[in-house]
Protein backbone atom coordinates (compact mmCIF):
# COMPACT_ATOMS: atom_id res chain seq x y z
CA UNK A 1 0.00 0.00 0.00
CA UNK A 2 2.81 2.27 0.98
CA UNK A 3 3.95 1.71 -2.57
CA UNK A 4 0.79 3.13 -4.10
CA UNK A 5 0.34 6.21 -1.25
CA UNK A 6 4.03 7.60 -2.17
CA UNK A 7 3.28 7.85 -6.14
CA UNK A 8 -0.15 9.43 -5.71
CA UNK A 9 1.11 11.73 -3.34
CA UNK A 10 3.64 13.19 -5.56
CA UNK A 11 1.28 13.91 -8.33
CA UNK A 12 -0.92 15.73 -5.94
CA UNK A 13 2.26 17.26 -5.30
CA UNK A 14 2.98 18.37 -9.09
CA UNK A 15 -0.73 19.41 -9.86
CA UNK A 16 -0.20 21.99 -7.18
CA UNK A 17 3.31 23.06 -7.98
CA UNK A 18 1.65 23.19 -11.84
CA UNK A 19 -1.53 25.39 -10.31
CA UNK A 20 0.61 27.61 -8.03
CA UNK A 21 2.70 28.53 -11.29
CA UNK A 22 -0.03 28.97 -13.76
CA UNK A 23 -0.96 32.34 -11.12
CA UNK A 24 1.76 34.33 -12.06
CA UNK A 25 1.90 38.11 -10.25
CA UNK A 26 0.05 40.71 -12.36
CA UNK A 27 2.48 43.00 -14.41
CA UNK A 28 2.06 46.62 -12.76
CA UNK A 29 3.32 50.03 -13.98
CA UNK A 30 5.99 51.69 -11.98
CA UNK A 31 4.23 55.13 -13.39
CA UNK A 32 7.83 55.77 -15.46
CA UNK A 33 7.11 56.39 -19.19
CA UNK A 34 9.98 54.94 -21.62
CA UNK A 35 10.12 54.68 -24.80
CA UNK A 36 11.48 51.34 -27.00
CA UNK A 37 11.94 50.57 -30.10
CA UNK A 38 12.41 47.47 -31.68
CA UNK A 39 12.76 46.59 -35.63
CA UNK A 40 10.32 43.94 -37.09
CA UNK A 41 10.25 41.30 -39.48
CA UNK A 42 8.67 42.09 -43.19
CA UNK A 43 4.95 42.61 -42.58
CA UNK A 44 1.67 43.75 -44.84
CA UNK A 45 -0.82 42.90 -41.84
CA UNK A 46 -1.22 44.20 -38.11
CA UNK A 47 -3.04 42.25 -35.61
CA UNK A 48 -3.96 44.04 -32.34
CA UNK A 49 -4.52 42.06 -29.43
CA UNK A 50 -4.19 44.25 -26.25
CA UNK A 51 -5.71 47.50 -24.76
CA UNK A 52 -3.08 50.19 -26.36
CA UNK A 53 -3.31 53.39 -28.25
CA UNK A 54 -2.02 52.30 -32.30
CA UNK A 55 -0.47 54.92 -34.47
CA UNK A 56 0.04 53.64 -38.20
CA UNK A 57 2.23 55.66 -39.96
CA UNK A 58 3.69 55.12 -43.60
CA UNK A 59 7.74 54.79 -43.86
CA UNK A 60 10.52 53.67 -45.67
CA UNK A 61 12.03 52.34 -42.18
CA UNK A 62 9.60 49.82 -40.61
CA UNK A 63 9.35 49.81 -37.34
CA UNK A 64 7.53 49.71 -33.88
CA UNK A 65 7.64 52.28 -30.58
CA UNK A 66 6.17 51.16 -27.49
CA UNK A 67 5.47 54.46 -24.84
CA UNK A 68 4.58 52.86 -21.81
CA UNK A 69 5.42 52.40 -18.09
CA UNK A 70 9.18 50.38 -18.10
CA UNK A 71 7.52 47.63 -16.18
CA UNK A 72 5.38 46.67 -18.88
CA UNK A 73 7.77 46.93 -21.61
CA UNK A 74 8.98 43.47 -21.68
CA UNK A 75 5.76 41.73 -21.75
CA UNK A 76 4.25 43.53 -24.51
CA UNK A 77 5.45 41.28 -27.35
CA UNK A 78 5.64 42.50 -30.97
CA UNK A 79 6.19 39.02 -33.33
CA UNK A 80 5.69 38.45 -36.66
CA UNK A 81 4.93 35.15 -38.24
CA UNK A 82 3.88 34.88 -41.96
CA UNK A 83 3.55 38.59 -42.90
CA UNK A 84 1.75 39.42 -39.98
CA UNK A 85 2.75 41.38 -37.16
CA UNK A 86 1.15 40.75 -33.67
CA UNK A 87 0.79 43.31 -30.59
CA UNK A 88 -0.08 41.05 -27.73
CA UNK A 89 1.03 40.67 -23.87
CA UNK A 90 2.58 37.67 -22.38
CA UNK A 91 0.47 37.88 -19.38
CA UNK A 92 -2.98 37.76 -18.84
CA UNK A 93 -2.82 39.93 -15.97
CA UNK A 94 -1.35 43.67 -17.16
CA UNK A 95 -1.89 46.41 -14.98
CA UNK A 96 -0.21 49.87 -16.35
CA UNK A 97 -0.44 53.15 -15.16
CA UNK A 98 -2.21 54.40 -18.20
CA UNK A 99 -2.64 52.93 -21.88
CA UNK A 100 -0.10 52.06 -23.99
CA UNK A 101 0.80 53.96 -27.01
CA UNK A 102 2.60 51.97 -29.59
CA UNK A 103 3.32 53.77 -33.29
CA UNK A 104 4.00 51.45 -35.89
CA UNK A 105 6.19 52.63 -38.70
CA UNK A 106 5.40 50.75 -42.14
CA UNK A 107 6.53 50.10 -45.77
CA UNK A 108 3.51 47.97 -47.01
CA UNK A 109 -0.17 47.07 -45.16
CA UNK A 110 -3.50 45.99 -46.38
CA UNK A 111 -4.82 44.42 -43.12
CA UNK A 112 -5.87 45.56 -39.48
CA UNK A 113 -7.49 44.14 -36.96
CA UNK A 114 -8.49 44.53 -33.66
CA UNK A 115 -9.12 41.29 -31.16
CA UNK A 116 -9.72 42.71 -28.06
CA UNK A 117 -9.86 46.25 -27.49
CA UNK A 118 -7.71 49.31 -28.46
CA UNK A 119 -8.01 52.26 -30.42
CA UNK A 120 -5.96 52.17 -34.12
CA UNK A 121 -5.43 55.93 -35.83
CA UNK A 122 -4.03 56.75 -39.13
CA UNK A 123 -1.64 59.23 -39.54
CA UNK A 124 -1.40 59.29 -43.55
CA UNK A 125 -3.16 57.04 -45.98
CA UNK A 126 -2.72 53.13 -46.19
CA UNK A 127 -2.57 52.65 -49.62
CA UNK A 128 -3.23 49.23 -51.16
CA UNK A 129 -4.58 47.12 -53.96
CA UNK A 130 -6.81 45.40 -51.04
CA UNK A 131 -7.49 46.59 -47.76
CA UNK A 132 -9.01 44.63 -44.87
CA UNK A 133 -10.47 46.25 -41.70
CA UNK A 134 -11.64 44.17 -38.92
CA UNK A 135 -13.05 44.38 -35.19
CA UNK A 136 -13.41 41.72 -33.13
CA UNK A 137 -13.64 42.63 -29.84
CA UNK A 138 -14.44 46.53 -28.88
CA UNK A 139 -12.49 49.36 -30.41
CA UNK A 140 -12.72 52.18 -32.64
CA UNK A 141 -10.54 52.91 -36.13
CA UNK A 142 -10.14 56.02 -37.57
CA UNK A 143 -8.36 55.51 -41.13
CA UNK A 144 -7.77 57.03 -44.38
CA UNK A 145 -7.21 54.32 -47.26
CA UNK A 146 -6.39 55.04 -51.35
CA UNK A 147 -7.56 51.06 -52.61
CA UNK A 148 -9.66 49.10 -55.61
CA UNK A 149 -11.64 46.68 -52.50
CA UNK A 150 -12.05 47.66 -49.21
CA UNK A 151 -13.67 45.15 -46.73
CA UNK A 152 -14.52 46.22 -43.09
CA UNK A 153 -16.22 43.73 -40.68
CA UNK A 154 -17.11 44.74 -37.06
CA UNK A 155 -17.89 41.53 -35.55
CA UNK A 156 -17.90 42.70 -31.90
CA UNK A 157 -18.47 45.74 -30.92
CA UNK A 158 -16.52 49.33 -32.36
CA UNK A 159 -16.92 52.10 -34.42
CA UNK A 160 -14.89 53.09 -37.52
CA UNK A 161 -14.30 56.37 -38.93
CA UNK A 162 -12.94 56.41 -42.85
CA UNK A 163 -11.88 58.68 -45.02
CA UNK A 164 -10.37 58.67 -48.58
CA UNK A 165 -11.02 56.21 -51.69
CA UNK A 166 -12.16 52.72 -52.58
CA UNK A 167 -12.99 51.72 -55.45
CA UNK A 168 -15.61 49.05 -54.03
CA UNK A 169 -16.32 48.83 -50.18
CA UNK A 170 -17.90 45.95 -48.89
CA UNK A 171 -19.22 46.65 -45.17
CA UNK A 172 -20.50 43.89 -42.90
CA UNK A 173 -21.59 44.15 -38.57
CA UNK A 174 -22.88 40.98 -37.43
CA UNK A 175 -21.98 41.99 -34.41
CA UNK A 176 -22.72 46.29 -32.69
CA UNK A 177 -21.08 49.05 -34.70
CA UNK A 178 -20.92 52.25 -35.85
CA UNK A 179 -18.90 53.30 -39.74
CA UNK A 180 -19.28 56.85 -40.56
CA UNK A 181 -17.77 56.57 -43.84
CA UNK A 182 -19.21 59.46 -45.77
CA UNK A 183 -15.86 60.62 -46.18
CA UNK A 184 -14.78 57.58 -48.37
CA UNK A 185 -15.80 58.40 -51.90
CA UNK A 186 -16.92 54.49 -53.01
CA UNK A 187 -17.69 53.37 -57.00
CA UNK A 188 -19.81 50.62 -54.95
CA UNK A 189 -20.35 50.11 -51.62
CA UNK A 190 -22.28 47.14 -50.32
CA UNK A 191 -23.87 47.14 -46.52
CA UNK A 192 -24.30 44.06 -44.64
CA UNK A 193 -26.13 44.74 -40.94
CA UNK A 194 -27.36 41.35 -39.13
CA UNK A 195 -26.62 42.40 -35.92
CA UNK A 196 -27.39 46.16 -34.24
CA UNK A 197 -25.32 48.68 -35.81
CA UNK A 198 -25.64 51.63 -38.18
CA UNK A 199 -23.65 53.38 -41.42
CA UNK A 200 -23.04 56.31 -42.66
CA UNK A 201 -21.58 55.69 -46.57
CA UNK A 202 -21.05 57.53 -50.02
CA UNK A 203 -21.65 55.77 -53.03
CA UNK A 204 -21.35 57.30 -56.88
CA UNK A 205 -21.93 54.11 -58.75
CA UNK A 206 -24.37 51.19 -56.59
CA UNK A 207 -25.45 50.82 -53.06
CA UNK A 208 -26.54 47.42 -51.98
CA UNK A 209 -28.41 47.22 -48.45
CA UNK A 210 -29.39 44.25 -46.59
CA UNK A 211 -30.71 44.75 -43.19
CA UNK A 212 -31.56 41.26 -41.07
CA UNK A 213 -31.28 42.77 -37.83
CA UNK A 214 -31.51 45.97 -36.42
CA UNK A 215 -29.71 48.86 -38.18
CA UNK A 216 -29.64 52.46 -40.16
CA UNK A 217 -28.19 53.34 -43.28
CA UNK A 218 -27.34 56.55 -44.77
CA UNK A 219 -26.07 57.33 -47.96
CA UNK A 220 -24.74 60.07 -50.04
CA UNK A 221 -22.76 60.05 -53.05
CA UNK A 222 -26.25 59.92 -55.33
CA UNK A 223 -25.61 56.74 -56.55
CA UNK A 224 -27.13 55.75 -59.75
CA UNK A 225 -28.26 52.66 -58.10
CA UNK A 226 -29.88 51.63 -54.43
CA UNK A 227 -31.19 48.68 -53.52
CA UNK A 228 -32.01 47.39 -50.30
CA UNK A 229 -33.65 44.40 -48.36
CA UNK A 230 -34.94 45.12 -44.56
CA UNK A 231 -36.19 42.12 -43.13
CA UNK A 232 -35.34 43.21 -39.83
CA UNK A 233 -35.96 46.30 -37.75
CA UNK A 234 -34.00 49.47 -39.67
CA UNK A 235 -34.10 52.04 -42.78
CA UNK A 236 -32.03 53.16 -45.49
CA UNK A 237 -32.25 56.42 -46.63
CA UNK A 238 -30.57 59.23 -48.09
CA UNK A 239 -28.03 61.82 -45.68
CA UNK A 240 -29.08 65.06 -44.97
Amino acid sequence: MRSAIIPAALVLLLLTAGCTSLREPCAEGSGTIVTEERIPGDFHAIRLTMPADLILIPGDAPRVLIETDDTIIPVISTNTRDGVLTIATTRLCVRPSGKPRVTVIYRNLDEVAILGTGDVTGEGVIAAETVKLSITGAGSMDLAVATRSLATTIAGMGTVNLSGSATDHNLVIPGAGTVNAARLDTGNTTVEITGSGNANVHARDTLSVRITGNGNVQYSGNPRSVQQSVTGIGSVKPAG
